[in-house]
């Protein structure tokens, strides 16, 4: 069954080419690939480096190295049509490899390919995708999915259990109707490699071992030979990959945290392929004026986020506490001209956002027509604020006898489009009377062990992005199952701490059914309901650039995210 963001037509899928000689190889401990005949490395930087490969974090800092490295049971294409890796074939609705019971269960039935192995030599078997679920399953006390992407790793919630029927066959029981299951990314884990450090470990052992490092085992095509942490990722092809052998002998993955160092790299021949947000939209005049021309480099410009402002709504961390009234928050979306944000970041004023979903989903004129709208108006601004409590003071910033001056505190990263984008929002809320107090922090706050407490214990507003990843656009977020608190290690995308029994009654329905059309009602009845509580602002849609030299063929534009590198092992050097 196809995912229901097939709908979601691409956004932008620009090629931009010119005349030039290509650009010559290097890598970390190599300053160029050799001469003709000589196996080629491919070079590429993206813009945050992983803390594991357990699949935890973003996607802009997971999904480069699980396309390099991991493989599942099926994938998608830059078009959103699955078609299977691991398994032999894709199981198809109401025919013995996929059964809907009068209950509401399911189950689907994979075979895998004949002759898989894992990066070690080791046979990969059924046993190692119900080892996998076994891992995930909360039932045991750990409680993370496996490596993958976020449909993989939402789909193990939904599972009940894995069976072997035969040396190549896996049974799939499912708890519950599940849309996904027809083309199921999840991944397999090594079994003989973690089954003893299951049996002996406790979770945070577990996840700190070796192998989701340095030593890391997986089945993707390609094998990983070194990973330098805080420099480097590098592997070399997979001879057993499912898919075949990859055309490019090896791989080199650096990391670049500054989009400015990267277009450097670029301009200094140091690397092939820029992707995963290293470079942005602010890059590209330079770019096309001084790199393309001269390495026949291309562009490829992909739906990748909607960008919005979270607000803190829980009241131990909301600071000041007035945003926990849904009046302030309106006076904030008031307050923002969205429309000429929109033309200032991503220059097309269409991209301004009333709502969380991008305006190209085919359900859009429904939920247009449903949610409620906030258009510039720095006068309802001040009405709203005014029927919150606040009037403004003497300086012109709104001030309450009780509250004192309304002044949150706004955050965003300090780098890039990232610190453009928060420093205009502060000038819109300041010009409307709002007294916002900016803080552009650094990106290494963002990465590490403390990351996850620190994105999610903001005062109260900050900047942020919703890659369109799955078939609910990141939407499920805002439901208690996603909510980070201290009991999760501050895990889940639900920064901001907000949810309703209605919403997780709704994005259950939306994520539960395999009737399209229901699926749109309840979404639509999902974004207006966001509309009106707004947990968080809209701001605009944007996308992502990738950068290649002309001498690598392979790459391909699509939405979202995490398909775009689906084809990897197919990249070559012409």
């Amino acid at each position: 069954m196809k995912h229901r963001l097939f709908r979601l037509l691409p956004l932008l899928a620009i090629t931009l080419a010119a005349c030039g000689p290509a650009a010559r190889d290097s890598s970390p401990d190599q300053g160029q690939a050799g001469t003709a005949g000589e196996p080629r490395t491919l070079r590429l930087v993206a813009r945050v480096e992983p803390d594991t490969m357990t699949g935890e974090g973003s996607i802009t800092k997971t999904i480069t190295p699980l396309r390099m490295f991991t493989a599942g049971l099926t994938a998608m294409d830059s078009r959103e049509t699955p078609y299977p890796v691991l398994a032999e074939r894709l199981p198809q609705l109401n025919t013995d490899t996929w059964k809907v019971f009068p209950d509401g269960r399911m189950e689907t039935i994979y075979r895998i390919r004949s002759g898989l192995t894992w990066h070690d030599g080791r046979p990969l078997t059924v046993d190692d995708f119900i080892f996998a679920l076994r891992v995930f399953n909360a039932e045991t006390g750990w409680g993370r999915p496996p490596a993958g992407s976020g449909d993989a790793r939402r789909s193990g919630q939904f599972m009940d259990e894995i069976v072997a029927l035969d040396s190549q066959s896996l049974a799939i029981r499912w708890k519950r109707a599940y849309p996904g299951a027809g083309a199921l990314p999840f991944p397999p884990l090594p079994q003989h490699l973690l089954e003893t450090a299951i049996e002996q470990s406790t979770p945070d052992a577990y996840y700190n071992l070796d192998h989701w490092t340095s030593t890391y085992v997986g089945a993707g095509p390609f094998r990983m030979v070194r990973w330098e942490q805080g420099a480097f990722m590098e592997g070399t092809a997979f001879e057993g990959y499912a898919l075949g052998r990859p055309k490019i002998d090896r791989i080199i993955l650096t990391f670049s945290e500054r989009p400015p160092v990267t277009v450097a790299r670029l301009l200094s021949d140091d690397v092939d392929m820029a992707l995963s947000d290293a470079i942005q939209f602010e890059q590209l005049g330079v770019l096309k004026e001084q790199w393309a021309p001269r390495t026949q480099g291309r562009f490829m410009l992909s739906p990748i986020q909607m960008r919005h402002v979270q607000i803190q709504l829980r009241p131990a961390y909301s600071d000041p506490p007035a945003l926990l009234d849904v009046r302030a928050r309106r006076a904030l979306m008031h307050a923002i001209d969205r429309t000429a944000l929109a033309e200032a970041m991503v220059d097309d004023r269409g991209m301004a956002a009333d709502t969380m979903v991008p305006r190209l989903v085919a359900y859009y004129p429904a939920v247009d027509a449903a949610i409620a709208k906030y258009p510039y108006d720095i006068r309802r601004t001040e009405q709203l604020m005014a029927e919150a409590g606040f009037t403004r003071g003497s300086d012109g910033f709104f001030v309450s006898p009780n509250a004192g001056r309304f002044s949150p505190e706004l955050w965003g990263v300090a780098d890039g489009q990232d610190a453009q984008e928060t420093t205009v929002v502060a000038d819109f809320l300041k010009r409307a009377g709002i007294d916002a107090r900016l803080w552009l922090y650094p990106v290494s706050n963002r990465v590490g062990d403390a990351s996850d407490e620190f994105k999610a214990t903001f005062p109260a507003l900050n900047t942020n992005g919703d890659s369109l990843t799955s078939s609910a656009l990141g939407i499920e977020k805002f439901t208690s199952p996603y909510v980070a608190s201290q009991e999760t290690r501050w895990r889940g995308t639900n920064k901001m701490g907000w949810s309703t029994p209605e919403g997780d009654r709704l994005m259950d329905g939306f994520l539960g059914t395999l009737d399209s059309k229901e699926a749109d009602r309840l979404m639509v009845q999902m974004l207006t309901l966001l509309s009106n509580e707004l947990p968080v602002v809209p701001l605009y849609a944007t996308f992502s650039v990738d950068a290649h030299v002309g001498s690598l063929h392979g790459p391909e534009a699509g939405s979202p995210t995490s398909t775009r590198y689906y084809n990897l092992h197919e990249w070559e050097f012409r």
